[in-house]
């Protein structure tokens, strides 16, 4: 379509939008037959109450209503990662700054944002390294590293383990198509100075 200008001595086309709008909806809209328990025409004075105008009048502002109250009536639902919907379920991830990139599956997400504080309680631990990817691959994981423990009543004794400090994932072959993603989860929760191995294909699965 060319817009004409009647000032120009030459029309010249409409500049195209860098983007168009997408077709998607966006946020919550209206739910077919979900009915508004707070419906308008109760409030309606007595006089009008009978009149089929003002019944169908308000009965467009319930169908408006309906989802509003309902998201109100169920709002504790929609903070439960459990049952809240899909897209709450990712926000509620980045709420409590979870990672909820690339790969994850619907009930990984959910078991990410419910245990997030346990997991970050435990963050660059072996089993808090563990846990975050037994959530991401739901399977098998053995996570082991170089370090140890001991004691010892002389000054300037030995530090347990070896150098350098290593930490060694073992995962079965079907966490190998995920493995870009395993790889930036363990150098984003293992300390900075650990050299990290992954080993794919070394557990049954």
């Amino acid at each position: 379509m060319t817009i004409v200008d009647d000032r120009a001595a030459s029309p010249e086309p409409a500049p195209e939008p860098e983007s168009m709008p997408s077709a998607e909806p966006q946020g919550r809209g209206l739910v077919p037959g979900l009915a508004n328990r707070m419906s308008v025409a109760h409030g309606l004075p007595p006089m009008l109450v009978t009149d089929e105008f003002c019944a169908r009048l308000v009965a467009a502002f319930d169908d408006m209503l309906a989802p509003l109250v309902s998201t109100l009536d169920c709002l504790d639902y929609y903070f439960a990662p459990e049952v809240a919907p899909a897209d709450f379920t990712d926000w509620l991830c980045s709420w409590v700054g979870a990672d909820d990139g690339e790969g994850w599956t619907q009930a990984g997400r959910r078991a990410l944002a419910a245990r997030a504080v346990e997991i970050f309680r435990i963050r660059g631990t072996l089993d808090g390294l563990r846990d975050l990817i037994e959530l991401y691959t739901d399977g098998p994981v053995e996570v082991s590293d170089s370090g140890g423990c001991v004691w010892s009543a002389a000054a300037n004794s030995p530090l347990p383990g070896s150098a350098p400090a290593t930490v060694e994932i073992r995962l079965p072959e079907s966490a190998r198509a995920r493995l870009p993603m395993i790889e930036r989860m363990v150098a984003a929760n293992k300390p900075a100075h650990v050299i990290d191995r992954i080993d794919v294909g070394a557990l049954p699965g």
